[in-house]
């Protein structure tokens, strides 16, 4: 007897959520992301259009979509610049 396969975009969606997390963003799911368009590529969102380069800020679902397929990179989130000295 075989095992039954996984579907392949159960693993895809793993490791972006997985990738989401490690980029210490809150929630895979519902929260905006920013996602930087990865040149040749144009992406659009709410009849915006972002070209190679540009920054976007989407939702969750839309930037996993654009990763996914790789035409979008994750902007880092920033942290919080430190007071030290103060």
């Amino acid at each position: 007897m075989t095992e039954p396969q996984k579907a392949p975009g159960a693993t895809a969606a793993a490791v972006q959520a997985a990738t989401v997390a490690a980029a210490g963003l809150r929630s895979p799911t519902g929260s905006p992301l920013r996602v930087k368009v990865i040149a040749p590529f144009r992406c659009c969102h709410e009849g915006k259009s972002y070209v190679g380069g540009q920054t976007a800020t989407v939702p969750a679902e839309t930037a996993n979509h654009w990763i996914t397929n790789k035409w979008a990179a994750l902007v880092p989130a920033r942290s919080k610049p430190s007071q030290k000295g103060k």
